[in-house]
């Protein structure tokens, strides 16, 4: 393995970035100016979440919705594609143990409520969307932790087919799923792959302890699913990994980890796996990682940012892309504080992306939960303004997405609040369960 360094500044925290920063002056209820969907008005408050015995949709003061419930404890993915090729996005939640599920968008923007599968589940029970072969068709990718298996789910003839993809070893968590062009290590060939990040835990004498941070890259060859795998020892966890393609540089495979907290590019040249760091840094608190990020243009020149959400003095940090490397901007630190995701869309629809990011206390393992936020970042030329889209005080969102569900060019942002859960004795009772919002109007940005 050979190791690089490349150069990169960090810079503080940015003027303005209050943790207490205002709410949204946008999120009142007279203000619904961002409720059109399709052709006419999605008439949200009437929406049914049918095929499960779902319920109306509630309406929050703040003007977001709840479009559906799980009775789960929670659901870190949340996922939109174009499932069954009728032209109108839909969402794929993976609840922690309740299966997979589909909100099928209908023609007049409600959204109807069926599980795809009752036996999939896992921890992080990891899924995403995409036509990775090609045909058309989106399959839904599904790494089911619990059942060790990788799955993809297509669906034809109104009905999911389920295929197998790879096995899951046990002893593994898999935090992630993406998608990308990645050319053989042996042969040189490019096939279009899944890049899986996972943990895993391997036996020290007769007890368990993490082990490198490992990266499954699947290939979809002609002669079948084929697995690449390489594995980091400075970190525990690769919490995701993405193709990195930025003009000028040379094509690479970008990783996030944990613990240690390391940013890095890795490059398959002469026989070996070649990593250069872009980013190493010590937050100060308990634990250092990298827990997610997002590639896109947050600052409106045309190049792309990298966006990433930390644990656990709340850091997000913008990396920006300069002749002499990466400029780091760091923001928003506050202590003991876990940023569990990072999200880009344009909300507003200014042309300008926003990025989101979900806070919240850190994790506890007493069946209490925790309070957290969703919060909205936006350039004004200079800086970063945050804003607050969300509080919870009762529980937290770990998931956000922004997808753009009515083809219009703007993003509408949703979060999947965990389940608010009490323990009595040693049983953790459900409160509230999971909970998908949806926020309804989220223009004039400050």
């Amino acid at each position: 393995m050979v190791y690089m360094e490349t150069s990169f500044t960090v810079r503080p925290r940015a003027a303005g970035l209050d943790w207490d920063a205002k709410p949204l002056s946008m999120m009142g209820k007279e203000t619904m100016k961002r409720l059109t969907m399709g052709a006419g008005l999605l008439v949200l408050a009437m929406l049914v979440l049918s095929g499960c015995g779902g319920t109306a949709v509630e309406t929050k003061d703040d003007g977001s919705v709840v479009i559906a419930e799980l009775d789960d404890k929670q659901c870190r993915f949340l996922c939109a594609g174009d499932v069954n090729n009728d032209g109108r996005p839909d969402l794929v939640a993976a609840a922690m143990k309740s299966g997979l599920w589909i909100f099928w968008q209908e023609a007049d923007g409600s959204y109807r409520r069926e599980q795809i599968d009752a036996d999939s589940s896992g921890y992080e029970h990891t899924t995403y969307i995409t036509d990775l072969d090609g045909d058309g068709t989106v399959e839904i990718y599904v790494a089911a932790d619990d059942q060790r298996e990788v799955r993809s789910y297509v669906y034809q003839g109104g009905s999911f087919e389920k295929s197998l993809v790879v096995p899951i070893p046990p002893d593994h968590i898999t935090w992630n799923l993406t998608c990308g062009a990645v050319a053989d290590p042996e042969t040189g060939t490019t096939w279009p792959s899944l890049l899986m990040g996972q943990a895993q835990f391997v036996d020290d004498n007769g007890s368990m302890k993490p082990g490198p941070a490992k990266l499954v890259i699947i290939q979809m060859t002609d002669d079948g699913w084929k697995e690449v795998v390489l594995e980091d020892p400075v970190s525990n966890v690769f919490h995701k990994a993405m193709i990195y393609d930025f003009e000028g540089e040379e094509p690479g495979i970008l990783t996030i980890g944990a613990n240690q907290a390391a940013l890095k590019i890795w490059r398959h040249q002469d026989g070996a796996w070649q990593e250069t760091l872009l980013w190493n840094p010590v937050f100060g608190g308990k634990w250092d990682r990298l827990r997610d990020i997002e590639i896109g243009d947050v600052t409106g020149d045309g190049i792309d940012e990298l966006v990433i959400a930390t644990h656990d003095q709340g850091v997000v940090a913008v990396a920006m892309r300069t002749d002499e490397g990466w400029d780091i901007m760091e923001m928003s630190r506050m202590p003991s504080t876990f940023v569990h995701e990072v999200e880009i869309g344009d909300v507003d629809g200014d042309g300008l992306n926003e990025f989101f990011t979900t806070p919240s206390e850190p994790n506890k393992a007493s069946g209490h939960s925790q309070p957290g936020h969703v919060y909205m970042y936006k350039w004004n030329g200079t800086e970063f303004v945050q804003s607050v889209v969300d509080d919870f005080e009762t529980s937290h969102a770990k998931e956000i997405l922004a997808a753009d569900m009515n083809g219009d060019g703007i993003s509408e942002l949703f979060s999947v609040m965990e389940a608010r859960t009490t323990k009595e004795g040693k049983k953790v009772e459900i409160v509230v369960p999971v909970q998908i919002k949806q926020y309804l109007d989220l223009a004039g940005t400050p």
